[in-house]
């Protein structure tokens, strides 16, 4: 019997925001150090990035968070009801196994 167990790494991780303050909390406090790519939606070159990936899950508010393997989704963070999506995302990839 062979079992086939397949390892997930958080490689990349996209932010889109809107205000420097939601990157506020997140700091070095990281277990792991996966790439950020931070995306400013008032920004003339962001405002196509943050569309684009925010209409593929249905979120329209910021901040906005997809956390990746290489080029597959592991697992999106948005919130309409004032969550801190940002602490959602640092716990999750501080207990991430």
């Amino acid at each position: 019997m062979w079992l086939l167990y397949f390892i997930y790494m958080i490689t990349d991780v996209y932010i889109v925001y809107n205000d420097e303050l939601q990157l506020s909390i997140l700091n070095g406090d990281l277990k792991q150090s996966p790439f950020f790519h931070l995306i400013n939606s008032k920004t003339k070159q962001g405002k196509r990035k943050a569309f684009t990936l925010k209409s593929e899950y249905g979120a329209k508010l910021e901040p906005f968070v997809l956390v990746t393997d290489k080029d597959k989704p592991l697992i999106a963070f948005y919130s309409e009801t004032g969550e801190n999506v940002i602490e959602n995302l640092i716990n999750y990839i501080n207990n991430y196994e």
